[in-house]
């Protein structure tokens, strides 16, 4: 929520301040590029927003998914640490039983 958020904040006060001009009313299909649309749309200046709030995004997003793979990793040593009960011995299996 915070992402999208600081991007359309970002994105209206450089457009209102003049910075990005406004977008010119060109409908752009939605699986265009990313920066590829800001050009599209605005020019090279839009393309250059598009390439900052990119790069903000990564920036926003980039604890939580340290904090994601430390959780994972950790997960991880637990499940090595711990002894598998549940292997199956191949030399204990017998067709005699069925």
């Amino acid at each position: 929520m915070l992402v999208p958020t600081i991007n359309i904040v970002i994105s209206y006060f450089c457009m209102s301040v003049g910075l990005v001009p406004l977008c010119s009313g060109v409908a752009i299909p939605w699986t265009m590029p990313v920066i590829l649309s800001g050009f599209l749309a605005t020019g090279w200046r839009g393309a250059v927003l598009q390439l900052f709030l990119l790069a903000l995004g990564v920036f926003i997003y980039m604890p939580f998914i340290k904090m994601m793979d430390k959780q994972y990793m950790e997960d991880e040593t637990r499940a090595a640490e711990k002894p598998d009960d549940d292997d199956i011995d191949l030399n204990d299996l017998s067709f005699d039983d069925l």
